[in-house]
């Protein structure tokens, strides 16, 4: 009884911990390893530690990725020394002959023989890199609504809309043919236009209470980008359905209730994991039943 009421009075005398507001993951470091044969490869790891197993006079150590700050080999190929982000140093050797980094794309797997160095860089944190930049595409109505330019700034209220059943913008994100941005992951605001409109029949019977007409919006879209140095467009993503039903591992679908009627909710739509780099330019191009259009595009990436 008195160890109950012991620890009833240490549980109500310990500070209440508040949950984080922000979910968002730190973002992992770029692994570049430089091997012998003057090649170069980057990996971003899925992973938070790297097991730098087995060194012959050491067990095994899992350091995180972040810590590391350059493991370099000597020219027998097989003794290392690691430098750690807090001024230590480990030396030792290999015993396995692969180097295996999990990545979301799979594992990268480099001959351990085969390295020079490895360096662990931090990334910064990811921004919107598309706002503000310059959009092309068929602009809407001549009174200002509806205007290619909305698209990247920044308010949500605002739309592109072409009078047409389907567009095609394009982001110029101002970097020259000499750079670009790392680009993580995407996100669509479609208000109303990613899902399937219903309609509300005027009180007369004649024409439509609600201000667009019935049935499908968007029905199919595409994502393109360009790379610095070349003008070709390549295919980052593709949905050939209405983009509240898309239902893949990497696609995240919001769905906002809206009193709009005939529309029981706004869809957004994040695109992740896309790990791009060296991005110049993204291109957006959907179809659709109706007139369609979408309210921002968000570019989440580093420069």
């Amino acid at each position: 009884m008195i160890k109950i009421l012991l620890l009833t009075l240490l549980v109500s005398w310990l500070p209440a911990v508040q949950a984080s507001t922000d979910k968002t993951p730190p973002p992992a470091p770029i692994i570049q390893v430089d091997t012998h044969d003057g090649s170069r490869i980057y990996a971003r790891p899925h992973h938070n530690n790297v097991a730098i197993t087995p060194w012959i006079s050491r067990t095994s150590w899992a350091i995180p990725w972040s810590a590391i700050q350059e493991i370099k080999q000597s020219k027998d190929k097989h003794s290392m020394t690691t430098s750690l982000t807090n001024g230590d140093l480990l030396s030792g050797q290999w015993t396995h002959p692969i180097l295996k980094v999990d990545t979301s794309f799979g594992s990268l797997r480099i001959p351990t023989n085969k390295i020079t160095r490895i360096r662990i860089t931090k990334r910064k944190k990811c921004t919107n890199i598309a706002l503000g930049k310059p959009v092309s595409g068929q602009d809407g109505a001549s009174h200002g609504r509806g205007l290619a330019k909305h698209l990247t700034d920044g308010d949500y209220q605002t739309h592109a809309k072409p009078p047409a059943s389907n567009f095609d913008y394009t982001i110029d994100l101002g970097k020259d043919a000499n750079d670009g941005y790392s680009v993580q992951h995407i996100k669509i605001y479609w208000g109303r236009f990613g899902d399937q409109f219903n309609g509300i029949r005027a009180p007369n019977g004649k024409g439509w209470a609600s201000a667009a007409w019935p049935g499908e919006y968007v029905t199919s879209y595409q994502i393109h980008y360009r790379t610095s140095g070349s003008d070709d467009w390549i295919l980052c993503h593709s949905a050939s359905c209405r983009p509240v039903d898309e239902d893949k591992k990497n696609i995240c679908v919001e769905r906002i209730p809206t009193d709009i009627p005939g529309c029981s909710s706004e869809s957004i739509t994040t695109i992740n994991g896309l790990d791009l780099t060296g991005v110049t330019g993204v291109r957006i191009r959907a179809n659709g039943g109706h007139w369609i259009g979408l309210h921002e595009l968000e570019i989440w990436g580093t420069p």
